[in-house]
């Protein structure tokens, strides 16, 4: 059945666009995950702030990010993009914002724990690096093999293929008979150990 309301509230009706909620409640789940770093960005900006003597309009108008929105940032309502990050950091002269929102978006991959940094969206669903990654452990999951050995397929068939002529046409038989061949680890004939008869000695 068709998910056509929100999850958000009983009263909610709004139409669902990501894990069953709608816009509004979905932001702020995202909200309230990033609450702890909202909180931690906020104190040190305050800080910067004092500690450089710029106020709202000030940084606003020195960095191009509206002072509503850097009233949100004060009040741990929302925690900045990378970007605004690194120019709000170099205003006042304070690496920890920096740090602080990399430490948010920092996210480290459970395939091959490489460290990469999301886009602020999906923050609490990203767990890989790249496609790549995903892909290889999707393809685990499956079963299916994944696209490096996808592409050796044919080649292989057709090396295969080669080993049982060639070794037919030295066996006609249809098994093997030396054991030191070059082929044998992937000759599919059976091996057959020939016994080897000690000559008779003579009674004088």
């Amino acid at each position: 059945m068709i998910q056509r309301t929100c999850l958000g509230g009983d009263h909610c009706v709004n139409p669902p666009v990501a894990r069953g909620y709608c816009s509004k409640h979905y932001q702020g789940l995202l909200v309230s995950q990033r609450m702890p770093m909202a909180q931690k960005f906020a104190l040190a900006l305050r800080t910067a702030m004092t500690q450089s003597g710029i106020g709202v309009l000030q940084l606003s108008a020195l960095t191009g990010i509206h002072n509503t929105t850097l009233s949100g940032y004060r009040n741990a309502h929302r925690v900045p993009d990378l970007p605004r990050a690194d120019r709000l950091a170099e205003v006042l002269d304070s690496p920890k914002l920096r740090d602080v929102v990399r430490q948010t978006f920092e996210r480290k991959c459970i395939r091959c724990s490489k460290t990469f940094l999301t886009d602020g969206r999906n923050i609490s669903r990203r767990r890989f690096c790249g496609r790549t990654c995903r892909t290889m452990t999707a393809r685990e999951h499956t079963g299916r093999p994944t696209p490096k050995f996808e592409k050796l397929g044919p080649v292989v068939k057709r090396l295969e293929m080669a080993v049982a002529e060639f070794c037919g046409g030295c066996e006609p038989e249809g098994v093997c008979r030396d054991s030191g061949c070059a082929l044998r680890a992937v000759s599919p004939l059976p091996l057959i150990q020939l016994q080897r008869t000690q000559p008779q000695r003579r009674v004088a």
